[in-house]
């Protein structure tokens, strides 16, 4: 069996403790939704850094993401001892200018788990298991960053009668996460039957979802690498998307039902749904489980739709890009990046720790602190919704965060 690499976040069982330099001023948080879970049951972390200083920082996303080598998780199952958790595969930690946070603010990146590898589960047996966070950062000004999260505890239990007869189905599913389409022929048949059955035979038990999701990855992979734009492989991305949004609505206004609401969105895009996609990247966006990296990353994926990041190896003859810009909702879309947007009669007003913006609706000119931003493509919907581009917002969080989420406004044609 192997479960997928999930990014939930959402900061409940928050405590922190910080071991750090004397003039380090940077706080590490690692949290959970929960504090129980089942067994084999996806464990979503987060990781929040906050400025506790008097100045304005510069965070690396080298605190933020498992895949660089100086930030690493430790495990500590029931009665033993720390040991650190291997990551498949690491990034060179080359030049990265940094997020920009003022005091007093904070970031927060979802960690990206494999629930599942050579060493098996992460929760594999009852019983309570600790999570702690260690970063040894060299960031590009050259001062030494040596963090330490507190201490996270949760507790992992048996499943009901009906939950672990579907754990039993789950557990005997062999894959290389997400990787199951390679396999021979007949083991992934084998391993689509078991996922299939889960979903079919116990529908309201918690592990259906997880079922949901799995097979809704392995799908997806072979529809998009595999079939290539083939009619067999824009069904396959149908059902993808269609699983994942089984999921999600399952899972609720929950960290794992906002994964599977990207990923849901990201099929349809791949299916050039258009409209659907970016309804549900907007749920997203306006949800509140989503970590600061992950509504970052929804936004470029709808610049991705924009100019067909997600159609580059499926694109047929007479398809072209750049399309119309995506007009999204300014308030709900910007609200959790700590952005307030007020309106009177005529003008819009978006403020934030380090900016202060206006328009006019429709105007295509922003008033960003002191200058004017030209080809901001904003408009009003019938119901009085103020609508701008990702391009708009992308103009507002480089204020907000720095050159660091420069992406926003650049192109992403393949």
């Amino acid at each position: 069996m192997s479960v997928s690499l999930l990014r939930l976040p959402l900061l409940l069982a928050v405590c922190c403790l910080v071991l750090t330099p004397a003039r380090a001023t940077l706080e590490l948080t690692l949290s959970s939704p929960r504090d129980r879970y089942l067994l084999h049951e996806p464990l979503p972390l987060v990781v929040t850094v906050q400025n506790t200083g008097a100045v304005v920082e510069s965070v690396s996303n080298r605190l933020l993401l498992l895949e660089f080598d100086n930030l690493w998780l430790e495990i500590a199952p029931p009665g033993q001892p720390f040991h650190r958790f291997t990551r498949h595969a690491h990034i060179d930690a080359a030049a990265d200018p940094g997020y920009r946070l003022g005091p007093g603010e904070a970031i927060s990146a979802v960690l990206g788990i494999y629930t599942l590898d050579n060493t098996g589960p992460l929760l594999p047996a009852p019983g309570a298991y600790r999570f702690r966070l260690r970063c040894d950062d060299t960031p590009t000004a050259g001062r030494r960053t040596v963090l330490t999260s507190n201490i996270l505890t949760v507790t992992a239990v048996n499943p009901a009668e009906a939950n672990g007869q579907a754990l039993a189905l789950l557990a005997a599913t062999a894959t290389t996460d997400p990787w199951s389409w390679t396999l021979p022929k007949k083991a992934r048949a084998a391993h689509r039957a078991r996922l299939e059955r889960v979903i079919a035979d116990y529908p309201a038990c918690v592990y259906a979802r997880y079922a949901c999701h799995y097979l809704a990855e392995d799908i997806e992979c072979e529809g998009t690498l595999e079939a290539l734009g083939t009619p067999a492989g824009m069904e396959l991305l149908r059902r993808a998307a269609d699983l994942y949004a089984a999921a999600a609505q399952a899972a609720g206004e929950t960290p794992f039902g906002n994964l599977n609401r990207r990923y849901a969105g990201r099929a349809c895009a791949r299916l050039r749904d258009i409209t659907r996609a970016q309804a549900l990247f907007e749920l997203v966006l306006a949800g509140p489980a989503a970590a600061t990296t992950e509504r970052l990353e929804t936004l470029t994926w709808l610049r991705g739709l924009e100019d067909g990041g997600f159609r580059e190896h499926l694109m047929v003859k007479g398809e072209k890009y750049p399309l119309p810009e995506c007009l999204i909702p300014l308030a709900s879309s910007t609200a959790g990046f700590g952005l307030t947007v007020k309106q009177d009669e005529k003008t819009v007003t978006i403020t934030g720790p380090r900016l202060t913006a206006s328009f006019v609706p429709g105007s295509g000119a922003l008033q960003l602190n002191g200058r004017t931003v030209t080809g901001a493509a904003t408009a009003t919907r019938q119901d009085g919704t103020i609508l701008v581009s990702v391009k708009t917002i992308g103009y507002l969080l480089i204020e907000q965060y720095g050159d660091r989420v420069g992406f926003l406004i650049r192109s992403v044609s393949p």
